[in-house]
């Protein structure tokens, strides 16, 4: 079912760019919340949206524009029943990753792949990579279920030194680099004694998580603070009031409703400090699919790298992620493939009825004839005409001569913000020169042809040497939409800049 507004098209929200792919993305999390959602409801179990989400349902009535996670906690019995009831409930596609049924990863380098103690509950039909180094593990799109355990100070000596157990658990099982090492400290001490814990220490990793789960349950009694345990690798853990959670209250978010604590201000305050005002602080991964599974990621990812295997499949596939010659295309990046085919569609038009002669050179040229289509590693197509020709060139609106640049100007690419009153749409470059092919012939391209120096092969070897290695890498890292004008996606840049959050919100509104 979709959620999400407009799936299709990209838009602007707070003065970010958020795509049609990554709104597929979200539209997937929240399938995947609701289906949480359903079986809390079955079993009577409380949840609470928390972290972004939470700030998003609070500031933006759905996802924090930049952000790409849905977070959720639960007390501690709850978490607990859940774990239980979740192998009965669950099906395909549908799947609960618990952490610690991962693959040992205690060779792994913590900064690689660090441990979190809480569920993901994950989509296998998509894709969604967190860590290349650790093809093991389940890299699925996913939303994270966390539980919420007491924490100091508890006033009571006998439970403070409980929960260092409980402290000392976490790193043998989560941190094992700390461990290791103290371990390794002839002076390293521990509650629960060394011996103890390195035998926990080499356990499984499966056994050293439930050993932390089971302690967790049994340490679990009315503390006047909670909190998760991945706060305690930090040296200011972010602490809540249990009373903060003893009342549910709904929050808009997105298409549906989530549940929030009463309190929920003084919880995003106790996170973030001042929660209202717009921080852009991260970014969407950019090996996240709804259309591809992992499996099929890493088959493709680590196929042979033949460059000249030639794929028509994107052809007829505009809507959907996929794989092209081992790499990776989502649908954000087709719909600026199609508007960049569209302006050779017009220049096509234009020089037909001037009577005019332009080729492909350069990579265009080398991705014509290696793949019949686009390179998905470069993100411009170069075209060449006589410096006559070119001087008789005349576009209509929305088609726009910028220097060499041939643009829509109905799309948004832009290079340079300093220059935000100059127009910076999705482009094609022609370039003029005094030495022309002597005949120009067509290549098949995507769904369309382009033309080319009959000689290409020739005129290839000539420029790149040894074609059947040769390689182009040239991807865009500005802001690009098929959708959104210059002239739009400056106008809410600027505006999300000057204005606070609240009234971000209430000029979404009105436009919406």
């Amino acid at each position: 079912m979709d959620y999400v507004k407009n799936l299709d098209r990209d838009e602007m929200r707070s003065g970010f760019l958020v795509t049609s792919s990554q709104k597929r993305v979200w539209n997937t999390q929240i399938n995947l919340l609701m289906e949480f959602a359903r079986i809390c409801e079955k079993y009577n179990l409380k949840w609470f949206a928390a972290y972004g989400t939470l700030i998003g349902a609070a500031r933006h009535r759905g996802f924090i524009p930049w952000d790409a996670d849905v977070d959720v906690v639960m007390l501690r019995p709850d978490y607990d029943r859940f774990m239980q009831i979740a192998p009965l409930e669950i099906r395909y596609p549908y799947f609960c990753d618990l952490w610690y049924e991962n693959d040992d990863s205690k060779e792994l380098s913590p900064e690689t792949w660090p441990l979190l103690p809480f569920i993901k509950l994950r989509d296998l039909r998509t894709t969604s990579i967190e860590y290349m180094d650790c093809p093991q593990n389940h890299q699925y799109i996913a939303i994270d279920v966390m539980p919420l355990d007491p924490f100091p100070p508890f006033g009571d000596e006998h439970m403070e030194l409980k929960f260092r157990e409980i402290y000392e658990l976490y790193f043998t099982a989560c941190r094992t680099k700390f461990i290791r090492e103290e371990l390794a400290h002839p002076t390293g001490e521990f509650m629960l004694g060394r011996e103890r814990i390195q035998k926990i220490y080499d356990l499984p990793l499966r056994k050293r998580g439930i050993i932390l789960e089971k302690k967790a349950a049994e340490f679990y009694f009315d503390s006047k603070y909670i909190s998760t345990f991945i706060y305690l690798s930090k040296r200011e853990p972010i602490i809540y009031e249990k009373s903060w959670f003893d009342e549910t209250i709904y929050l808009p978010f997105e298409g549906i409703s989530v549940p929030a604590p009463k309190e929920f201000a003084k919880m995003l305050e106790a996170d973030y400090g001042d929660w209202r005002k717009i921080k852009i602080f991260g970014m969407y991964s950019q090996n996240t699919s709804i259309d591809i599974p992992y499996e099929k990621f890493l088959e493709q990812r680590h196929a042979p790298d033949d460059l000249l295997t030639r794929s028509n499949s994107l052809r007829s596939r505009l809507h959907v992620d996929e794989f092209r010659n081992g790499k990776f295309v989502n649908v954000s990046k087709k719909k600026i493939w199609k508007v960049q085919l569209e302006i050779v569609e017009e220049l096509k038009r234009v020089c037909e009825k001037l009577n005019l002669k332009f080729w492909a050179k350069d990579s265009t040229l080398l991705a014509a004839w290696q793949f019949h289509g686009f390179n998905p590693e470069d993100d411009i197509l170069t075209f060449e005409m006589t410096r006559e020709d070119f001087e008789k060139l005349e576009f209509e609106f929305p088609y726009l001569f910028v220097g060499n640049l041939l643009m829509d100007r109905r799309t948004t690419m832009v290079f340079k913000f300093q220059y935000k009153e100059f127009p910076q749409g999705i482009f094609i470059y022609i370039f003029a020169t005094d030495n022309p092919p002597e005949q120009v012939v067509q290549l098949p391209f995507e769904f369309t042809s382009i033309p080319v120096p009959k000689n290409y092969e020739e005129v290839l070897r000539n420029s790149l040497g040894d074609l059947k290695n040769a390689r182009v890498q040239r991807l865009f890292k500005g802001v690009v939409s098929a959708d959104i004008s210059h002239e739009e996606f400056f106008s809410k840049f600027v505006r999300a800049i000057i204005v606070n959050a609240r009234e971000i919100i209430d000029l979404e509104n009105s436009e919406n």
